[in-house]
């Protein structure tokens, strides 16, 4: 058992407060942690004690590492999971801290796809398939991925899709030789994951002929 001799704030980290015991251990932990227990200087502590502060202690820094990942951008719950891990974070606390964070609404792998989805259609136009595959990569369950498709990028809209993307790529190509830029076109819209069908659907309707999946 330990006795508390000393509490003191400590600039670094910031927000920090110290605990020292008498038998020259000492631990440091956030204010937030040190607020749940109920310490003051004279206070035994058992080893079960510590280890419940040490707990508490990790927790926390799992979830303030949790928060300046988010804050980066939104993340998948796949994603902070493997980037805590890689911090070297014991498993249970992963688990713990990310349990907390769908608690409270931070992490939710539903929004996080509808607003992937419309990012993607709004700045980096791509098949449903492909966006299906990236949010995959990125451990967003699939039953998520297709409702959240179903609703955000329904099937039947893909060709419209494909053909807005194929207006812009024409706007850009200017003048020049029809056949070489419709078999661009034709490869461009492949890279985006559209299927040749589709593609085909898109150069009737803009009376390109029927499309040739090759390049030059």
């Amino acid at each position: 058992m330990a006795r508390i001799v000393n509490i003191e704030r400590r600039k670094r980290p910031p927000r920090s407060v110290g605990i020292v015991f008498d038998d020259g251990a000492e631990i440091v932990m956030h204010e937030s942690v040190f607020s749940r227990f109920n310490l003051s200087i004279g206070v035994d502590m058992t080893p079960e004690h510590m280890r419940a502060l040490e707990r508490e202690q990790t927790v926390y820094e799992a979830k303030a590492a949790a928060d300046r990942y988010l804050a980066r951008r939104p993340r998948s719950v796949h994603e902070v999971r493997k980037h805590l891990m890689r911090r070297g974070i014991d498993e249970a606390f992963v688990e713990r801290a990310i349990s907390d964070f769908l608690d409270a609404g931070l992490l939710d792998d539903t929004a996080f796809a509808r607003a992937f989805v419309r990012d993607r259609l709004a700045f980096r136009p791509k098949s449903r398939w492909m966006i299906a595959r990236e949010l995959r990569t990125k451990g967003v369950p699939d039953e998520t991925v297709q409702t959240v498709l179903a609703d955000v990028f329904p099937a039947e809209t893909e060709i419209a899709s494909a053909m807005a993307l194929a207006k812009k790529y024409l706007a850009r190509a200017g003048s020049g030789d029809p056949a070489r830029r419709n078999r661009r076109l034709f490869a461009y819209l492949r890279r985006r994951g559209y299927d040749s069908a589709s593609i085909r659907s898109v150069f009737h309707e803009l009376g390109l002929g029927e499309g040739e999946e090759q390049t030059e």
